[in-house]
């Protein structure tokens, strides 16, 4: 079947490209050779033109083996798929809850290749207003299961909520789904770490003043779920237009793409924006943008952007449902994509800063009970301008003369000046900043020649200030040039390598000798930037008494680091070794760490689950925990400022917690006691079982309608044919299970019963008596198929089946399998799908030929899937049933089965009975040729 359907539609191809013209060129009319040939060439011409004008039909027509276009929109291909989509989304609504909370219409459906597949991605319309909302449309998938492809019966809809959405996203082929988007639609849902930090300095990502709506933030993981791995912290945005977008927060392209169509439903427009004043570096994405909005001078990586400013338009290209903006930040600097991160915005009043939906605020207060009317929020977010700064001292062309120079400028912004860094810049080397950032905007430095080894007779000097909005503005481009006329060359070399209190010297050789370099406060992240002393050159260090350096051993502030409070004059023996020093920084000390701020004394229950939280400006901090005058528990040095402590015993309780950073520590302790809590113990009550169980399952239930939140976990016991002594069956340790399935032998009475455990160990009392008791069957009735082959070896019990039957057996006994024998044609293709069954376990079926040798592995088939066959011989084959759980026997254990042939496609058939006619066709012309030429010599004879 498979190589005939292959030559089909390579022979349908080429007669797509045949013209007319083409076969009666080749298959010319004459009548030289006879009214026999004449005739045969004509036949072949009309049958070739017969072929060309049913394939070219076929071309135009959306055949099996073809990718779908948009003109399937209209086809009852379409229709079907849409008629089960929207039919059983309804089915499911109580289920899923997108379905649930709003009512749904199809944004577009992509089809398979051969048009089996298909998935359909759907708009959420407001069920009040019936107004479509702009977002990522969500996702649910068709698979044909049976024929004709254009009755919506025939396609079954797998949903996200369902337990086979993983298994059915990764058998999706290649061409409709790759690997990242299927891993995309089956990871983990994204959930709030423990140590989750929060980024804040952001705001609304569109123009000052204007109302623009939430469509949607936590819903990207738990409504429409269109990126449930990565999107717990992403907004989408809308009012219904393609409305402008403005930068949430200052930093830098990372990457922009403009140049997709508006409604491209494949490929979307985006930019990415790098934010160095985080840590860790984050990446604002601004998705779904429209064509050639992004300003031309925002398109190359590394263009400043400002907060406020203009970026692109919203549009719907790529995975959209309207006109919206997806927003969120992630920290991942391999790709524009990334895990969300917890952001706040400045304007925004409710969940602390954090925007929901009247409808996920409803349904998810956890991450955000408040909401605003309508979900509409107003930008305050306002294009201001970069900062300005006048530089008064040093003057171009100035002749230095001195050892020292002052830098004399004035910055001015409408937010404030967040810091100035002075860079210097001697023939053709690099900007090296010189000295700390200084947050004044008055700023004052002087800088020494000699000491910071500038000798070149020009020196180029620039200005790079920083608003507190995060916009740059730099003098690097016209930078003042200075002309130095000062004799280091006769500087003392002793007092030249000689640091202050706020500096470091840097040594060339051990025991601070060789070239030296001085350095005040700042980063320098790469030391082949530093005059004299460079990458990987320094041997020694001097550290000043008010100052402590940190080196590391790759450039960019990086690979192992060491910090020095003091002088080392040999750095061999160090961690960071001799020569090894790429980059580093230097820095004042801070001030020592203040008291942490710790809670008031309280009083909590042995019930209650603690964790303390503290304020404080230490680094890091270790803490401990004194129980009744005993230290019971410690944690080391750590940068968070909570400690979880969980559930605690009754007593007192004292707490203390160390501050640390480079300058000192400080400690701070406060007390607590825990109270011992009287709470009820738990009571869990059996539900009754049937008196006779017609099958060796048994399924029991319980309830615990006394205490059920004090339940740590149970303990189920069994007894068998009215035993005096009780055997575990097991112990339960969730609280929340509330069922338990085993199995027993026919004949058998077996009893039960349960009792819960308290959280704090105490259990209750057993029951005296069983609690529920039932009696296995001893006998089941075989289906008629056993009883027929009883007694009789494997595949001689194997009961006679024909395609097309519907069968119905039952595993009577334990260890009970069963058999059956059918015959094939050649090249069939076949499935078996179960059409019901009362079996509690998947059904396992092998297949095999008729010496038993197995051509199919072992799969496992439920009432929702189904087992395909390829038969390439004509011969018999045998399939054996057994249950998955091989403790299932009884006379309920029934299950109906029908094996049925996969019908041929049009084309296929088509070209089969053509081809049967043309055979037919040349027998009678071969017939007839040979009747003429039998006539001729007769003729001549005669």
């Amino acid at each position: 079947m498979t190589a005939s359907f292959s030559f089909v539609k390579t022979f349908q191809s080429c007669l797509c490209e045949v013209t007319l013209v083409h076969a009666l060129q080749h298959y010319q009319l004459t009548f030289k050779e006879g009214y026999i040939m004449t005739f045969r060439r004509f036949f072949i011409a009309t049958l070739i033109l017969t072929f060309t004008l049913l394939t070219a039909t076929a071309c135009n027509f959306p055949m099996a083996e073809q990718s779908a276009s948009k003109d399937l929109t209209d086809s009852p291909l379409f229709t079907a798929v849409e008629s089960a989509f929207l039919g059983q989304a309804e089915v499911v609504k109580d289920e899923e809850i997108v379905f649930t909370l709003f009512d749904f219409q199809i944004d577009h459906i992509e089809f398979s290749e051969n048009q089996s597949i298909a998935l359909v991605w759907f708009a959420l319309l407001d069920p009040l207003t019936g107004e479509l909302l702009a977002t990522e449309p969500g996702l649910a998938i068709a698979v044909q299961v049976s024929t004709p492809f254009d009755n919506p019966d025939s396609w079954k809809m797998t949903f996200q909520h369902q337990q086979s959405w993983t298994d059915v996203v990764w058998n999706l082929p290649e061409q409709l789904m790759n690997q990242e988007e299927k891993q995309t639609y089956t990871g983990k849902t994204q959930a709030i770490p423990h140590d989750s930090q929060i980024y804040t300095g952001y705001k609304l990502p569109w123009p000052q003043g204007i109302p623009i709506k939430l469509s949607g933030s936590i819903a990207h993981v738990f409504i429409y779920k269109t990126c449930p791995d990565t999107c717990l912290f992403a907004f989408d945005f809308w009012n219904g237009e393609m409305f402008p977008v403005s930068a949430a927060k200052a930093g830098v392209v990372k990457r922009a793409i403009w140049e997709h169509p508006n409604g491209n439903t494949q490929n979307t427009n985006y930019i990415l924006i790098e934010d160095t004043s985080t840590n860790p570096t984050t990446y604002q994405i601004y998705y779904h943008l429209a064509y050639d909005s992004i300003p031309e001078n925002l398109r190359t990586p590394g263009a400043q952007v400002y907060q406020g400013q203009f970026i692109g338009l919203a549009d719907d290209t790529g995975a959209s449902t309207a006109h919206h903006l997806h927003f969120m930040v992630h920290t991942n600097p391999n790709s524009y994509w990334g895990n969300s991160v917890d952001i706040v915005f400045d304007e925004v009043q409710i969940n602390n800063g954090r925007p929901r939906t009247c409808i996920e605020a409803q349904n998810f207060p956890e991450y955000g009970s408040q909401c605003v009317t309508g979900d509409w929020f107003i930008s305050q977010n306002a294009a201001e301008l970069p900062p300005t700064v006048v530089v008064s001292s040093p003057t171009t062309n100035q002749v230095i003369d001195t050892l020292t120079f002052p830098i004399i400028a004035e910055a001015n912004d409408d937010n404030g000046v967040a810091s100035i860094q002075a860079y210097l810049r001697q023939d053709d080397e690099g900007w090296m900043p010189y000295g700390e950032p200084q947050s004044s905007a008055s700023f004052f430095l002087d800088v020494s020649l000699c000491e910071s080894n500038f000798t070149s007779t020009s020196i180029d000097v620039a200005l790079e200030v920083t608003d507190t909005s995060g916009k740059v503005t730099s003098t690097k481009n016209n930078p003042i040039t200075i002309l130095n006329d000062f004799p280091c060359d006769e500087y003392n070399h002793d007092q030249e390598c000689t640091p202050n209190p706020y500096e470091i010297t840097l040594f060339s050789e051990v025991n601070y000798l060789g070239a030296c370099t001085k350095l005040s406060p700042g980063e320098f992240p790469n030391m082949a930037e530093v005059w004299k002393v460079g990458s990987n050159e320094t041997a020694s260090i001097k550290v000043g008494e008010n100052i402590y350096s940190i080196l590391f051993t790759e450039t960019a502030l990086a690979g192992f680091q060491e910090t020095f409070t003091s002088s080392d004059p040999d750095l061999s023996d160090n961690p960071t070794g001799n020569n090894s020093v790429s980059s580093l920084i230097v820095s004042h000390y801070p001030p020592a760490p203040s008291s942490p701020i710790l809670p008031n004394s309280f009083i909590a229950t042995d019930v209650d689950r603690l964790g303390i939280a503290w304020n404080g400006d230490g680094e890091s901090y270790y803490a401990s925990l004194v129980y009744n005058g005993e230290l019971i528990r410690t944690k080391d040095w750590f940068a968070d400022t909570y400690w979880e402590l969980g559930l605690l015993s009754a007593g007192e309780y004292e707490m203390f917690v160390i501050a640390k950073n480079i300058s000192g520590t400080a400690e701070s302790s406060f007390t607590f006691t825990i109270i011992e809590t009287e709470q009820p113990l738990p009571h869990v009550i059996l539900n009754p079982l049937e008196a006779i169980s017609p099958t060796t399952r048994i399924l029991l239930s319980w309830s615990v309608p006394i205490a059920e939140d004090n339940v740590q976990s149970f303990v189920v016991q069994y007894r068998i044919n009215q035993s005096q002594e009780w055997d575990l069956l097991t112990t339960i340790d969730n609280p929340t299970t509330r069922e338990l399935e085993t199995f027993g032998r026919p004949g058998d009475i077996i009893e039960f019963r349960i009792r819960a455990i308290a959280l704090n160990g105490n259990s209750e009392s057993w029951s005296v008596d069983a609690e529920t008791r039932t009696t296995i069957q001893d006998t089941c009735q075989q289906d008629a198929y056993d009883l027929e082959r009883q007694n009789l070896p494997e595949f001689e019990a194997a009961s006679n089946y024909e395609i097309g039957e519907t069968q119905q057996h039952n595993f009577c006994g334990e260890g009970d399998v069963d058999w059956i024998r059918f015959t094939s044609t050649k090249n069939q293709k076949v499935s078996l799908m179960l059409t019901e069954t009362q079996l509690p376990s998947p059904l396992i079926v092998s297949l095999f030929d008729e010496t038993g040798m197995i051509l199919l592995q072992t799969q496992t088939l439920t009432q929702e899937s189904s087992m395909e066959m390829e038969l390439e011989k004509e011969k018999t084959y045998h399939l054996k049933f057994e249950p998955g759980n091989e403790y299932i026997s009884g006379t309920d254990t029934y299950y109906e089965f029908k094996i049925q042939t996969q019908g041929l496609t049009f084309l296929s058939t088509l070209y089969l009975v053509l081809l049967g006619v043309v055979s037919l066709i040349f027998k009678l012309l071969n017939d007839q040729m040979k009747s003429h030429k039998a006539k001729k010599k007769n003729e001549k004879k005669g």
